[in-house]
C-alpha cells in the first residue's frame, strides 16, 4: 500500500502535502503514517522517507513500529512530520468507514476487510476477493475530480503488482 500510494502521489502531489491556515505545502519526502492500536490508544508513527526504501525495509520498519507500539515506546518523534496516513479496520472485520484526517495532512486512506464476493470476470460471475477502500481528503487542497483520478490510479496499482513494480 505504501509503494502504491507513493507511485500515485507522484502523479497527484496534493496527496503528499500538509496544510496550514493559509497554504498548502507539497512535500518531497513521503513520511507515511501507519495507524495502529496500542495500549496507549490509536497512534500514528511514520515510515520516514518511504520513497527511498524497499518493500522489505518498509515491512521491517512497520514490524519494528508494531513492537514499539506493543511496548508503549512510540515517541513523539516517531509520529512527527507525517505527510499521509494509512489506517485499517480490515483485521477487525470492518469494510467501509470514514477515516478522519490526521491534521495537517491532506488525505488518509482507509483499508477495509478483503472479502469474497461475486464479481463479473470475462462475462461470467465468479467468486473473487474484493478489497474495500475509503479515502478522506481535505477539499481545500484536493478537489473531488482530482481525488477520483488519484483513487483510480491507486486501485490500478493495487490490482496489478507488475504495474506497481514498473512505477517503482
Amino acid at each position: 500500500f505504501l509503494k502504491a500510494f507513493i507511485a500515485a502521489a507522484k502523479e497527484f502531489p496534493s496527496f503528499n502535502a500538509n496544510t496550514t491556515k493559509d497554504s498548502i505545502i507539497l512535500k518531497s519526502d513521503y513520511n507515511i503514517g501507519i495507524a495502529m492500536d496500542t495500549p496507549r490508544g490509536l497512534l500514528v508513527p511514520n515510515i520516514f522517507q518511504a520513497q527511498t526504501k524497499s518493500i522489505i525495509t518498509i515491512a521491517n520498519e512497520i514490524s519494528n513500529l508494531i513492537q514499539k507500539g506493543k511496548e508503549s515506546k512510540i515517541s513523539n518523534e516517531d509520529m512527527s512530520n507525517g505527510t499521509f496516513t494509512i489506517t485499517s479496520l480490515g483485521a477487525k472485520g470492518g469494510q467501509f468507514f470514514t477515516p478522519i484526517l490526521n491534521y495537517p495532512q491532506t488525505a488518509i486512506l482507509g483499508i477495509g476487510e478483503i472479502s469474497k464476493k461475486p464479481i463479473v470476470s470475462n462475462d461470467k460471475i465468479v467468486i473473487g476477493n474484493v478489497l474495500h477502500l475509503s479515502l478522506t481528503f481535505d477539499h481545500r487542497a484536493i478537489d473531488g475530480a482530482e481525488a477520483a483520478k488519484f483513487f483510480t490510479k491507486l486501485c490500478e496499482l493495487l490490482k496489478d503488482v507488475n504495474l506497481l513494480l514498473m512505477e517503482a
